[in-house]
């Protein structure tokens, strides 16, 4: 299990650092990119980082999901 660092403020530290992470996030965007993922991005990110054992809090995969979605459709 994974459970990342906070800073000071309680804000996440080193998640993006992470290359599981960044590899899981790269391959949604494509995912999202070519109509590959027809439910809520949140629900399929949160599902392949516990498929990583990668645990965030509800409100970290909400700003990840909303990072993904915002990323994909540019």
């Amino acid at each position: 299990m994974t459970d990342f660092p906070r800073t000071a403020t309680g804000e996440r530290a080193q998640v993006h650092s992470d290359p599981r992470l960044q590899a899981v996030l790269t391959e949604l965007r494509e995912d999202i990119q070519f109509g590959r993922v027809d439910t809520d991005v949140s629900e399929v990110l949160q599902e392949r980082l516990l498929a990583l054992d990668i645990f965030l809090d509800d409100d970290e995969i909400e700003a990840l999901a909303a990072e993904v979605e915002s990323h994909a459709s540019r």
